[in-house]
């Protein structure tokens, strides 16, 4: 994913932010900060995609058992024991 800059909000995040008035100090504590917000943004991005792997694993393997339903008991204990192996119930802290 490539970002890109916006002149016109770098204009306006200098002006409001006071960053030509800050020190080198300040600069660089801002900049930690940063970092941080970006990493922690990062590690929630990849745990959601991870989720949403595993859930569309699921789905998939759902789906494929639906194909051939010609004996439902069956059908409905292969797609419970799908939800439950492949990561739990949505909201499941597995």
């Amino acid at each position: 994913m490539k970002n890109r800059i916006n002149q016109g909000e770098v204009e306006l995040l200098l002006e409001q932010g006071n960053f030509l008035d800050m020190s080198l100090a300040d600069l660089q504590r801002e900049h930690a900060e940063l970092i941080s917000f970006n990493t922690s943004l990062d590690r929630e991005l990849n745990l959601m995609r991870g989720n949403a792997e595993k859930y569309k694993s699921k789905v998939f393997m759902v789906a494929d058992l639906l194909r051939d339903c010609s004996n439902q008991d069956m059908t409905l204990k292969a797609i419970k024991t799908v939800v439950y192996q492949v990561g739990g119930l949505i909201g499941d802290k597995r």
